[in-house]
């Protein structure tokens, strides 16, 4: 068999395709089928099945360069908690030399939480936090029980607050909303107490887009406020971009198209002013296609849903290939538009595409997203044909 040529169990190959130890094994003894064409060329991709084997023809689907990349990165992934959070962590050289904290140390922690963003980005925060509260935890330690001076001091509050900001996003993406809370109160103690006001803002508008989520619109509208307010001065044009776009989501939350609106034209009026700006990287998917993905969503909030689907397929164009989370994201929520339109075949048509994006994401938040487009759209019309087929494939993949 291909898999065992492969010296991969059943379990690998579900973790590397994003699905169930059980799914593989029954779709191997035939009791299932792979469901159409792209779940027969997702496998030929993963275990590098010619795919006229497999029946289909040879096309633009077959592995390239590209996907090869993706499979690597994939496969580093995967490993990531067994590098990271192991014993592998005690090896980082990020132990003080008799107690003192050297500038290089921070250096290498900001490293590290860059290299995080980098892989939340491409997979979710799902296998992510715990590696960044060991990171958090590691910054305590050395905040408690190693000497410094005062400038020293104010470097390790900021970088406790970054690791801590990250540790949050990645626990609010992984559905792990208390977790996320506590991550964010600790950031923002840790902001404060460095003096650092873009860090208070940029903790502040993780938790207006927490309580946002929540059903908190005037928390989160608070939240935003504070946000912006902590902003002015010298802070990052797209971290004033963000934060608006944060305000304008919470005002369609509410209900108040005007003020929505007037914050997103704010918005993208700061991010054209910060398009030559070198971005953190935590800030690095704060772009057009972000903003018009962020702006969709308020006009779901809002009730224009052609408006929505027009401004979500503008962001899933500028994407491209890149940022497969935000890409799955937002294609479920493209999907979401068409059924709020009454167009049920194309939102079932969407709907397959982001299911076969899956297997290359991580995030629990967009399993959600497309586990309650599942839920709404069988509710719609529960015997239409496409709608069934699309539940089978959601059978097939685990959701």
């Amino acid at each position: 068999m291909t898999r065992q040529a492969h010296g991969l169990t059943q379990r690998q190959l579900g973790e590397l395709a994003g699905y169930t130890q059980s799914t593989i094994s029954r779709l191997e003894d035939g009791a299932d089928n792979a469901y159409d064409i792209r779940v027969l060329r997702h496998f030929a991709t993963l275990l590098r099945i010619p795919p006229r084997l497999l029946g289909l023809a040879d096309g633009p689907d077959t592995v390239g360069p590209h996907e090869l990349e993706r499979d690597v990165k994939r496969r580093e992934f995967l490993e990531l908690p067994a590098v990271l959070a192991g014993t592998r962590l005690e090896s980082w050289d990020l132990d003080p030399v008799q107690d003192r904290i050297s500038a290089a140390q921070v250096r290498m922690v900001r490293d590290q939480v860059a290299a995080l963003h980098t892989l939340d980005f491409q997979f979710g925060g799902d296998r992510l936090h715990e590696t960044a509260g060991l990171l958090l935890a590691r910054v305590q330690r050395w905040l408690n029980d190693c000497t410094y001076g005062p400038a020293m001091e104010r470097q390790l509050y900021a970088v406790m607050a970054e690791v801590a900001a990250a540790a949050g996003w990645f626990a609010y993406d992984a559905g792990l909303q208390a977790e996320a809370r506590r991550y964010y109160n600790e950031g923002l103690r840790a902001a404060v107490l460095a003096e650092d006001r873009a860090l208070q803002a940029r903790v502040c508008q993780h938790m207006a887009q927490q309580a946002r989520f929540l059903g908190r619109p005037r928390e989160a509208l608070g939240l935003a406020k504070r946000a912006l307010r902590l902003t002015e001065g010298r802070a990052r044009k797209r971290l004033i971009a963000l934060v608006a776009a944060r305000e304008a989501l919470a005002w369609a939350k509410l209900g108040d198209t005007s003020a929505s609106r007037r914050a997103l034209d704010r918005a993208r009026e700061t991010l054209d002013e910060a398009k030559r700006d070198r971005p953190p990287a935590w800030l690095a998917n704060m772009n057009v296609a972000e903003m018009a993905g962020m702006a969709a969503l308020a006009e779901i909030d809002l009730g224009n849903f052609p408006r929505a689907a027009e401004l979500t397929r503008k962001t899933l164009d500028a994407y491209g290939n890149d940022y497969p989370r935000n890409t799955l994201f937002y294609t479920v929520q493209l999907a979401e538009c068409y059924q709020r339109m009454g167009d049920l075949d194309e939102a079932c048509r969407v709907g397959h595409d982001a299911l076969v994006r899956l297997p290359e994401v991580t995030s629990t938040r967009s399993r959600t997203k497309l586990r309650a487009f599942r839920d709404t759209i069988t509710r719609a019309a529960p015997r239409e044909r496409t709608v069934r087929e699309f539940v089978d494939h959601c059978a097939v993949v685990g959701i």
